[in-house]
C-alpha cells in the first residue's frame, strides 16, 4: 500500500473517531437528562451500558487511529528516504554527465589546437 492510500485510511479512521466522540457526548447528554426525571433502574442501567459501550468503541478507535498514524509516519519516512536517494542518484548522474561533457570538450579543444598547429606547418613545407 502506498503513502496516499495510508493517508486516506488515516483520514477515514479519524472521521470514525470523531463520530464515536459525538456518540459518547450524545449518550452522556442523554444520561444527564435522564437524571432530571424519574426513571426506572433498568432504563438507567441500559443507558449506562450504552455509555460504556460507546467509550469502549471510542478507545478502540483511538487505538486504530494511533496504529494508522504510525503506519503513515513509517510510509512518509520511507518516501522521504526514497526521495533523498533519488536526489543523490540524480546528482551523481548529472555530475558524471558534466564530467563526461567536460572531458569531451577538453579532447575536442586539444584536437583543434593540434590541427591549428599542424596547418601552418603544412603550408610551409
Amino acid at each position: 500500500m502506498d503513502f496516499v492510500e495510508e493517508a486516506r485510511r488515516l483520514r477515514e479512521e479519524r472521521e470514525r473517531l470523531v463520530e464515536f466522540q459525538r456518540q459518547v457526548a450524545d449518550a452522556l447528554g442523554l444520561l444527564r437528562r435522564l437524571g432530571e426525571r424519574t426513571v426506572e433502574a433498568m432504563e438507567m442501567e441500559l443507558h449506562l451500558v450504552h455509555v460504556r459501550n460507546c467509550r469502549r468503541r471510542l478507545r478502540e478507535q483511538e487505538a486504530a487511529v494511533d496504529l494508522r498514524e504510525g503506519e503513515v509516519r513509517t510510509r512518509r519516512e520511507s518516501l522521504l528516504s526514497a526521495m533523498k536517494e533519488r536526489k543523490v542518484v540524480e546528482t551523481l548522474r548529472d555530475r558524471h554527465a558534466a564530467e563526461q561533457k567536460k572531458g569531451e570538450e577538453t579532447r575536442e579543444q586539444a584536437a583543434q589546437d593540434e590541427r591549428s598547429v599542424m596547418r601552418p606547418r603544412r603550408k610551409k613545407t
